[in-house]
Formats: C-alpha cells, structure tokens, sequence
C-alpha cells in the first residue's frame, strides 16, 4: 500500500475551508438573487403591457429555479476550486518561503486575479457599452420620421356585428352617416375612418398586377399593402399629396373603380412615367382600377422588422367596405376630450354599437412603447451592476 506524503493531507486541510467557504457564499448569493427575482418580478409586471392591457404576472417557476440552482453551485465550484487549488498546490514550506519573499502572493496567483479583474471590466464595460448602443438606437427609431404625424389625433375601433352590417350596402350607408357627424364635433377639423393606421401594417398585402405589362400568375405578380380609408385621410394624417388629387369625399360604390399609390409604388410601376390615370389589379379580381393620385410613402410607427413589401396602396372605404374599421379625427383640441362626443355620434346611428381602444394616438403609441422601456431598463441597470461588481473587485485586488 503507498503511503500517501503528509503534506497531502495539508492540502487537503487547506482546501475543504476554502471550497466551503466558496459554495456558502455562492448559496447565500443564489438565495438572495432569488428574492431579488421575485421583487423586481413583480415589479415589471405592473408596467408590462400585453394587449394594450398593463399588468402580467411574472411567475419564477421550476425552470427558473433550476437555472439558478445550477448556476449558484457552478459559481461555487468554479470560484471555490481555483483559489483552493492554488493554495494547496504547494507545501507548507513553500507556502511559508514564499510569503516571506511577498506579501501579496505567488506570481502565478497574482496573474491570475489580474486576468480575472481584466476579464470581469471587460465584460462589464461591454454590456455598458450594449446597453448604451441599444438605448440610443432604440431612441432614434422612436423619433425617426415616418413620413406622417400622430400629433392632435384621436382614435377609436369600431367592429360592426354581422346582423345587421353583413350587407356591404348596410355597413356603407353606416359610415356615410357618421362621418359628417363626427367633422361636426367642436375642435374636429378632419374626420376619418381607415381599416387601419399605418402603426404595425398599413393593410392587407396583395399581389398586384399592372394594365399593359405582361399578366403572371397571382403568386408571381408583386404585392402591395392595400389601406382603405376615407377622403380625408391624408389630410388628417400629414401625407403629403406628390401628384394627382384625394379621393372625392362624393364616391360611391357603384362609381368607377379608383386607388391612390404610393411614391415607391408608383416609380417602381411606371419608372419616369407619370402614374396618374394608369390601372391595376388586386389579388385576383378581373376588376381594373384607376390610379388618381400618388402620395408620400409612410413608416410603421411601431414596427421593428422590415416590411413585406415597400409598395403602397389605398382604396376608398365606399367601394372597399369592410366591418371592421378605425375612427380617426384631427383635432384642435386635446384629442381625449372629444371621446364623449364621438360615442354620442355613433349611439345616435346605433344604440348598440360600442367604440373600443378610444383615445389619443400619441399616447397608445407612448403605451406600446412601455414594454420597449422596460428592455432598455433592465440593460441599463444589468450593466450598471456588472460595472459595480466589477468596481469592487477591483477596489479589492488593488486593496490587498
């Protein structure tokens, strides 16, 4: 049997304290977090918004707990072994002659908490400098021009039930009636109804086909985003007119088929050409349609991916109706303030007929965008604490 050298267990003895040590500082870390986990959970949920509804609770659950067990243990075993294998590397009486030649350690141990203090303001300073680079970029897209202005606007949903609006007819004559209504309200200078702002999309997407170019299959053509919206809609909105004039608030469904085109749209469709009295057809219907105007491409306010396509389009309400639409109004006055007003004009046509999500544009905007703050805060305050740890640990090798 090979007896083992005393100084075996000498290692032995000066080792145990120290990965003791480690795992118990790891395991009072990895408590703590967890309370920490739980305070600031519930701390987000109350500004998490989820369906334009703020409030969703943030549960720490098997999989969390998991994660942080490992985690609290890996961080034991990994700064609990390293400084307790170098310490009892040696014998004692290295240990001893070597203190007596330094009393700031071993060469070997000094370099390696130097690499570590230059790892840990590495890794600092480069989630500091993410987290700067994510916050400005996140700026910048939020004040970016989008080619419109959601200033002095209201907004409101309206969803008309089957019965009685199943007839396009019904549904049409509906809106014919409230529109004069609502640009009747006090402090309303435009009033709009749209199937949809131009916030995520402007519309459908459709394919496209354009008259006296050669005809492809549907799935070949290129496609548009089709937006259906009423005369004022530009006006109202801020798009500027290029060419051509609005729709004719005197439309009906039964007049010849007529759109307005976007800039890119119209380039790309009739380069160094003028667009203006030229046909298209959407999706796959025979029916051709006029181009009478040509406007200002717009941007998806809160859209973070690139779009389908950058082609543009929009049809009129009255001869693209549709049951599901948005009330928009210009106002001169604070957009909130007409709310009563506008339910009143629609009880007036229709008793029954709710108007949800109501209110100023900027401030729904400002509300989708809470949940953008929220990432950009919890990097900034991650990286403030790495920044901090980092300090201290740094503050402690240059103490000793």
């Amino acid at each position: 049997t090979t007896i083992r050298p005393w100084w075996m267990f000498f290692r032995l003895q000066l080792m145990t304290p120290l990965f003791v040590e480690s795992l118990l500082l790891a395991v009072c870390g990895g408590i703590g977090a967890l309370f920490v986990a739980a305070w600031s959970n519930d701390l987000i949920s109350r500004f998490l918004v989820i369906g334009d509804e703020p409030g969703f609770a943030i549960s720490i659950d098997s999989t969390v707990l998991t994660f942080a067990v490992a985690s609290t243990l890996l961080s034991g075993l990994a700064f609990g072994l390293a400084p307790a294998w170098i310490a009892g590397r040696s014998t004692a009486a290295e240990a001893l002659k070597e203190g007596a030649r330094s009393s700031t350690g071993s060469p070997s141990h000094e370099r390696l908490k130097r690499s570590l203090i230059v790892a840990e303001l590495a890794i600092a300073l480069t989630l500091v400098a993410v987290a700067a680079t994510f916050g400005v970029a996140a700026r910048s897209f939020v004040r970016r021009d989008v080619g419109w202005n959601l200033d002095n606007l209201f907004t409101g949903s309206l969803a008309l039930p089957y019965t009685p609006y199943g007839d396009n007819a019904r549904a049409n004559e509906f809106y014919r009636q409230l529109l004069p209504k609502l640009a009747a309200i006090p402090g309303v200078e435009q009033a709009v109804i749209c199937k949809s702002l131009p916030m995520f999309a402007l519309g459908s997407t459709m394919p496209v086909a354009v008259e006296g170019q050669p005809l492809e299959e549907v799935t070949g053509r290129p496609t548009a985003q089709v937006g259906t919206v009423s005369a004022d809609y530009f006006k109202a909105l801020g798009i500027p007119l290029k060419a051509g004039a609005f729709f004719s608030p005197d439309l009906k469904a039964d007049d010849p088929a007529v759109a307005i085109v976007g800039e890119t749209f119209a380039r790309r469709m009739w380069p160094d050409q003028s667009a203006i009295g030229r046909r298209v057809r959407i999706g796959d219907s025979d029916q051709w349609i006029e181009i009478v105007g040509v406007v200002g491409d717009v941007g998806m306010l809160t859209r973070f991916t690139a779009l389908d396509t950058p082609l543009q389009l929009y049809r009129p309400v009255a001869q693209n109706i549709s049951r599901y639409m948005s009330v928009v109004l210009h106002t001169s006055v604070v957009p909130e303030s007409v709310t009563k007003s506008v339910r009143e004009s629609i009880a007036s046509i229709d008793p029954d007929l709710p108007l949800s999500q109501s209110g100023s544009l900027r401030a729904l905007y400002e509300r989708n965008l809470t949940n953008l703050n929220l990432v950009i805060t919890n990097l900034a305050i991650s990286a403030g604490m790495g920044l901090l740890i980092a300090a201290v640990g740094l503050f402690g090798v240059i103490s000793q």
